[in-house]
């Protein structure tokens, strides 16, 4: 048995989802600033991309809050947040991407 005691590890990682791509020349576009964030971020999208989901988690990895946007420069209110590191995950129909960000 290959594969650190998983059955099938090499089909699992490397043919059904693979870990790194071959077009690097995609880099996204989606901008979240500022950060550190005191009141408020901003979530930008690129032109090609016409909305997307925000999911904002705690560093625990509980779920704070969800954002459904479909402009291209979103202000995400942060005032009810304390202190602390967030992830924040954008989720659109070609992509999801994470940010960390610093409330403080």
């Amino acid at each position: 048995m290959m594969g650190h005691g998983i059955p099938d590890f090499e089909m699992v990682f490397n043919k059904i989802y693979p870990l790194a791509t071959d077009n690097v020349s995609n880099i996204s576009e989606i901008q979240v600033y500022p950060n550190p964030i005191e009141n408020q971020f901003q979530v930008q999208l690129p032109a090609q991309i016409d909305g997307a989901t925000l999911s904002l988690f705690n560093i625990l990895g509980k779920r704070i809050s969800t954002y459904v946007i479909s402009n291209k420069s979103n202000p995400i209110d942060t005032t009810t947040l304390i202190k602390g590191v967030y992830i924040l995950k954008v989720e659109t129909p070609k992509e999801i991407n994470t940010f960390r960000l610093i409330k403080q």
